[in-house]
């Protein structure tokens, strides 16, 4: 589960750095999508994600897909 929400944090990331995608999204969208992803990957790699229950992963990635989601959505 740590792998997986990491990979869609980096998946994100790349999304905005696609040079046909970036005209696409707004500065807002830019810093939501940066501010979010800096956060969880500064989770991941501290102590408390490394005690995590497999399920906090999952919430996270959840947490992050429901505010990715509707920027995702109106960019496509």
């Amino acid at each position: 589960m740590k792998s997986g929400l990491e990979s869609y944090c980096y998946q994100m990331r790349q999304q905005l750095d696609d040079e046909k995608m970036r005209a696409h999204f707004t500065e807002k969208d830019r810093q939501s999508i940066n501010g979010h992803t800096n956060e969880v990957l500064l989770w991941l790699s501290s102590r408390a994600a490394e005690e995590a229950a497999p399920n906090q992963f999952a919430t996270k990635q959840r947490d992050l897909e429901s505010k990715f989601n509707p920027i995702m959505m109106r960019v496509y």
